[in-house]
Formats: structure tokens, C-alpha cells, sequence
């Protein structure tokens, strides 16, 4: 069997041992090069090794749920040898639609009454029937009708009729070139605009929508490596605001909240809203996560946080602070349902065959109180490598819908009891594509990915 040469081996060919050049210092260049080379062939991603083995542990008053699963209505089997899929039952979708007409979906909203789904990427916004997949397709960027990239930027209004989104002129590559303002498309591609805000600390980069009635969370002077040309971030703000009557309810000052909650600190904001929601008193629920940026190693301030109306930040225990973890709150904002990615770790090879994965322990889902404290958590193993993945709570407040670990020719996501975390039915997704949109319509679910919308009864 030919072996194969290294580089160091294939310039000894070319420059025999004899030549003068073929100096010792020479051959710790060419040991460089074949080092680097080496390097080169293969890349390498530790998907959280270390994070998932330091959470393999449960935390101290955590309960971790039992693993019982009820009667599924279709048996499909499953094809793989995986050990902690052997007994159990799956279910697939009830039916799917195509969207042909976009490239690729980038981010997904079903409206309200459940029969027309919001689709966008970066360049096109479409709506499409969920009954015959129907697709009308309009354009994004321009004078006529621009949005900010952010999927948090866009909400179905309550009546199912329009989108809210962010109006501005837009560079074909996403940058923002003149002032955004709140409005609403129409589905026969009509723009409402709503009335200026203008009791705003600064400078509207991006909205989180808390309902379709216009309420949300402005991001204020945060974002202004986005705009062209690039405007500085003076006072770094956000804002609860009522879209609709053109009101500023609350304002929150990042820097000096950053700061009274972690300590003093110079540097840039980092700023995620993660989840927003309405209480039954009407104010507005955001769980941030928020820091201080400064020059150098290690000089950051902040962590994860919850924002209610009225009131100053709470810091939230470390432990929820993972990275790469999503979170959404129960509909009356008293709880929180965190999924933590969970992934094997490993390395993948690009041009010869990769080892195969190492399988990690450790917990993927959590409820938690408003104190950090969780309800519930279920652990795992994860055998593949995976990303981040989106969740959803259903609208009463009893149903969760996450990733499981576990895995049957695709990914298997798990609906789950909010009162103890058991998983009550298991849906088998088909194909590779990464899903980036889940929710709820009625008695069903519903998943996007790529140019699919599927659903399961």
C-alpha cells in the first residue's frame, strides 16, 4: 500500500540531502511547513466539551425530571443502533409545505389565527398559505420597504393581518443608511408607518416585539456599527414603547445599570434580549443578557439578567448563563424554559475520515422561577455533533417544545410537561436541514427549515 508523503519527504525529493541549502535550518522550515499543513487538513470544532461535563452534575435543589414517555400515535421505528431509542416510539408529521419561491429561510412567524406563516431571509419577506402554500414574495431593502437584519425586528400584529417591522433605507449586504421608524406591512404589500416615538434616549437600532398590539422593546444607540457610514454609541438605552400611540413608556440606561448590577467598568455594550414578556398587569418582562466589553483579557462586566418594567435589573445565578443557550418565558412571565445546548465533542476532518464523536453528558432543558432556582432539568447524552436550537412554549402555558439528544436517522424534538418535564410525545424530523423556526398553531406544531414548513398533529 503507497503511504503518503509529507511535505518534508516530497522536498527531500527535490532537494537531495547533499545540496548545500538542505541546511539544518532549513529542515525546521520544512518540519514548520508539514506542521502546518497537518494543521490545515483538518478542522476542529470543541462543540462545549468542557461546559457540558462541568454541567453533567445536577446544581444543589435541582430536581431532575424522570424519563417516561406516553402512548405516540405512529410507530415508525428506528433504523439507527442507539441504544436509548430501541423502545421508543415516534411520530412524523401530519403534513409539510414547499416554499419554492425563496432561497432559504432565515427566520419564520405563523400569525396569530394560524393560516398564513411570515417567511423571511435577508433579502425577500414572503407570505405563505399554510393551507396550499400560496406564496407571495416582496423584496427587502431600498426606500420602499426596509428592515434591520434582526429576526427580533419583525411580529405578526394581532389581527393577523399585517407585519410590524423597522422602515429604513438598506445596503444590499444588510447596513443601514437613514433613520428607522416602526410600521406595519400590509399583505397587499401596503406600509402603515406608526406614529415617531419620539420621547426615545437615542437612536432606534433594533426592536424585540412583545405582542401584535406594537408594544416592544427598542434597542437604542446599540447598533451603530451597522449603519453606513458607522455612528458611534453614545448612550447605550433601552427602551419599552407602545408602537402604536407613539409613546416611550420606560427607558433603561445599559452603562449605568451594567455597572450598579457588576461593578464599575469602561467598555463597549454587549446586549442580547433573549425573551420578552407581558404580564397579566400589563408591564413588560425582558430576560437579558448584557456585559461591558473593555480592552484586554478578561475585562467583562455582566452576565444574564431580568428586566421588568418599573424596575432595575436582576442578576441571575451564573449557572443560566451558558453560552450558545436560548430561553422563552411562560406566557405569564413568572418562569423560564432555558434549552442548553448539548452536544458530543470531537474533531472533523475535511479531506480524510473524521474519528467518530465523543459523547457528552449533561443537561440540555430547565424551568426555572424567577430567581434562578430550577423547577425541573432533564439531563442526557448527546452522541452527534449540534448546534443551537430554538424552543417554544405553548400558548396555555402547559406544553414545551425543545431538542432531545436523542437522535433516529434526524433530530428528535420532545413535547414536555411544564409541570415536571416529562417528555409526552417524541417528533421525528426527516433531512439534514437545520430547523431555525418552531412554534405553535392550535393543537398543533410546526417547524421550519430550509424551504419546509412542516407539521405535527
Amino acid at each position: 500500500m503507497r503511504q503518503e508523503q509529507s511535505s518534508h519527504d516530497r522536498l527531500k525529493a527535490v532537494i537531495p540531502e547533499r545540496t548545500p541549502l538542505f541546511s539544518p535550518q532549513l529542515k525546521k522550515i520544512f518540519n514548520c511547513v508539514d506542521l502546518l499543513l497537518e494543521m490545515a487538513d483538518r478542522r476542529e470544532f470543541l462543540l462545549g466539551a468542557l461546559g457540558h461535563f462541568a454541567a453533567a452534575s445536577a446544581h444543589p435543589g435541582e430536581v431532575t425530571a424522570p424519563e417516561t414517555a406516553a402512548e405516540p400515535i405512529t410507530d415508525i421505528g428506528c433504523k439507527e443502533p442507539r441504544d436509548d431509542l430501541a423502545e421508543v416510539l415516534l411520530e412524523v408529521p401530519a403534513h409539510s409545505v414547499q416554499i419554492n419561491q425563496l432561497n432559504s429561510i432565515s427566520g419564520a412567524l405563523l400569525s396569530p389565527d394560524g393560516k398564513t406563516l411570515a417567511v423571511r431571509n435577508y433579502r425577500e419577506l414572503a407570505f405563505v398559505s399554510v393551507a396550499d402554500g400560496t406564496t407571495t414574495v416582496f423584496p427587502l431593502g431600498g426606500p420602499e420597504f426596509g428592515v434591520t437584519p434582526g429576526g427580533h425586528s419583525n411580529a405578526w400584529s394581532s389581527d393577523s393581518d399585517s407585519i410590524w417591522f423597522l422602515k429604513g433605507d438598506l445596503t444590499r449586504s444588510g447596513f443601514v443608511t437613514s433613520p428607522l421608524r416602526c410600521a406595519r406591512r400590509l399583505r397587499d404589500g401596503s406600509v402603515v408607518l406608526a406614529p415617531p416615538l419620539t420621547e426615545l434616549p437615542g437612536r432606534l437600532d433594533e426592536v424585540t416585539w412583545v405582542d401584535g398590539g406594537g408594544l416592544g422593546v427598542a434597542h437604542c444607540d446599540t447598533r451603530g456599527g451597522y449603519n453606513r457610514p458607522e455612528l458611534p454609541n453614545r448612550y447605550p438605552a433601552l427602551a419599552i414603547f407602545d408602537a402604536a400611540n407613539g409613546a416611550v413608556r420606560t427607558v433603561l440606561s445599559l452603562h449605568e445599570s451594567i455597572r450598579s448590577t457588576w461593578g464599575e467598568g469602561e467598555g463597549s455594550i454587549y446586549l442580547q434580549v433573549l425573551a420578552t414578556a407581558r404580564l397579566q398587569d400589563g408591564r413588560v418582562r425582558a430576560l437579558l443578557r448584557c456585559a461591558l466589553v473593555g480592552q484586554g483579557r478578561n475585562k467583562r462586566l455582566g452576565g444574564l439578567a431580568l428586566w421588568t418594567e418599573g424596575s432595575q435589573i436582576q442578576e441571575l445565578p451564573s449557572s443560566l448563563n451558558e453560552p450558545h443557550s436560548t430561553a422563552v418565558f411562560t406566557p405569564d412571565g413568572e418562569a423560564l424554559l432555558v434549552s442548553f445546548r448539548l452536544s458530543a465533542a470531537g474533531v472533523i476532518y475535511e479531506r480524510r475520515p473524521s474519528p467518530p464523536p465523543v459523547s457528552v453528558t449533561g443537561r440540555y432543558v430547565a424551568l426555572f422561577d424567577l430567581r434562578g432556582k430550577a423547577i425541573w432539568l432533564r439531563s442526557g447524552t448527546a452522541h452527534h455533533m449540534r448546534g443551537t436550537s430554538p424552543l417554544a412554549v405553548s400558548p396555555d402555558g402547559q406544553l414545551g417544545l425543545v431538542i432531545l439528544p436523542e437522535r433516529c436517522g434526524g433530530d428528535v424534538w420532545g413535547l414536555l410537561d411544564l409541570r415536571d418535564g416529562t417528555i409526552v410525545r417524541r417528533l421525528r424530523r426527516f433531512g439534514q436541514n437545520r430547523v431555525n423556526s418552531v412554534g405553535f398553531a392550535g393543537e398543533q406544531t410546526w417547524f421550519t427549515s430550509y424551504q419546509t414548513l412542516e407539521f405535527y398533529d
